[in-house]
């Protein structure tokens, strides 16, 4: 048996104070080298990859992008869509995908808004 649902597209506008909201929590998952903190890097521009003991996490670690950083990321695709982003920016929790961490991960996961899991697929 085959049930359709009829959804109603809805969008979602805004109209709180940007000043009122606070950044969502983006926590980043996924298995030991699947390559979160190689996608953080590339967002903040950094390279703390290349620091880490043999390039795994050791601990979690939280970075906040600010709303200008992400418009000047996201310029580009702006001018096709034309969206307008009230958030005051983002703050992403870096966690450990090594097995021994997972206490940390269920800390990090547990304050966050948003989850990204991260997968290599090779």
């Amino acid at each position: 048996v085959i049930m359709k649902r009829n959804i109603k597209k809805q969008r979602y506008i805004c109209t709180a104070d940007p000043s009122t909201l606070r950044e969502p929590i983006i926590v980043v998952l996924g298995h030991v080298d699947a390559g979160k903190t190689t996608l953080l890097d590339s967002l903040r521009q950094s390279h703390v990859q290349e620091g880490e003991a043999g390039g795994i996490t050791q601990q979690i670690g939280a970075t906040h992008i600010p709303i200008t950083h992400i418009k000047q990321l996201t310029d580009e695709l702006n001018e096709s869509f034309n969206f307008d982003l009230k958030l005051p920016g983002f703050v992403f929790i870096d966690t450990p995908g090594h097995e021994s961490f997972s206490n940390m991960r269920v800390r990090g996961s547990s304050m966050c808004d948003v989850a990204v899991l991260v997968v290599d697929i090779k």
